[in-house]
């Protein structure tokens, strides 16, 4: 299958070009190292783009929308039918993912992968790749046939294609009411941890019923016996966690810097990892979520959120934030002067 091809020849990012980049900046005037993780990111998206005068000029975002058949189990106090209605809030402009990235000038385009329902007004900005109207229940069944998990992944790396020669950064977010729970399957199977840090209130249950969201996700990840990284997405993921997966892959692929957001965001990039360790290199991290489990993850993969606003909304949210940041780094990389410079300058 090409898609599998592909991943399988994902390529390290340039290091020259990551070390030229930090090398000039450790010469300009200024304590060595002083600007801390811009100059990390910085290095990391000049070998990423194998150009030390990049740009970020251009940017969008994705969220990933479906419905999780666990949503039966009670494990979130959202109804199904929140999918659909906060998906075209995101569509028609007021929901909060929309609101900021039009206060950063990102583009954005909401991808139906597998909502329970149909949107039935027309955005510009909708594509719609359903696979089908949400998946099994994981405590009890498979989420999806194992060709369906190469399907989504297959449709996000058309997506980052079409989107490589306009847009020099992506990030992505997601939508889907239960998706917490196939989350934190994923990162338990995954990483074999303690599932009381693993597995959060979500959306705002009781002690109760995340006592019983702990139970569904224990017992799905029994239900499960294969250590193929594939055929555990096929059983424990969603539409929107493969479609992310994917998306990570393909940047990776097409080598183009991806902004990480919370908990659903780095349950994927836990799985895309795991299929191809290389992709971790075009990652950009960005906040410490409020989930315990999301930060379990961040300690695997050795990556470090530099943000920390109390935030666990998703939608990729945290994601977008990052990028006024971002515009900065460039910046001060092209128009800082290193001490000779000063000196014959100003001296």
């Amino acid at each position: 299958m090409e898609v599998l091809e592909k991943i399988k020849n994902i390529k390290d990012i340039n290091f020259e070009k990551q070390n030229e980049f930090q090398s000039k900046m450790n010469n300009i005037m200024k304590p060595i190292k002083s600007l801390g993780v811009l100059e990390k990111i910085g290095a990391q998206i000049a070998g990423i783009k194998g150009n030390t005068k990049y740009r970020l000029k251009n940017r969008k975002h994705f969220v990933f929308a479906s419905d999780n058949g666990v949503e039966k189990e009670g494990v979130s106090p959202c109804p199904r039918e929140y999918t659909r209605l906060v998906s075209e809030s995101m569509l028609g402009g007021t929901g909060a993912i929309r609101l900021l990235c039009n206060t950063y000038n990102v583009d954005f385009s909401l991808v139906d992968v597998g909502i329970d329902g149909d949107i039935k007004k027309e955005y510009e900005n909708l594509i719609v790749n359903k696979i089908s109207k949400g998946t099994g229940n994981i405590r009890y069944e498979k989420a999806m046939e194992l060709e369906a998990v190469y399907k989504v992944l297959d449709s996000s790396f058309k997506i980052v294609e079409n989107s490589k020669d306009k847009y020099d950064i992506l990030s992505c977010g997601e939508m889907g009411i239960g998706n917490t729970s196939t989350s934190g399957a994923l990162i338990y199977k995954v990483l074999d941890g303690n599932l009381d840090k693993i597995v959060g209130i979500g959306s705002g249950l009781s002690n109760n019923r995340l006592e019983h969201k702990k139970i569904v996700i224990k017992e799905a990840c029994e239900r499960v016996k294969s250590e193929n990284i594939y055929e555990i997405l096929s059983e424990l993921g969603g539409y929107d966690i493969v479609a992310m997966t994917g998306f990570y892959l393909a940047c990776a692929y097409y080598r183009i810097p991806v902004i990480l957001d919370g908990y659903i965001s780095l349950a994927s990039a836990l799985v895309a990892y795991k299929i191809n360790p290389l992709v971790k290199n075009y990652m950009i991290p960005s906040h410490k979520t409020m989930e315990d489990g999301a930060n379990l993850v961040y300690e695997y993969l050795n990556l470090i959120p530099f943000l920390n606003m109390e935030m666990c909304l998703g939608e990729g949210t945290g994601a977008v934030i990052v990028y006024p940041i971002l515009d900065s780094i460039q910046n001060i990389y092209e128009n800082m002067l290193t001490k000779e410079e000063i000196y014959k300058k100003y001296f």
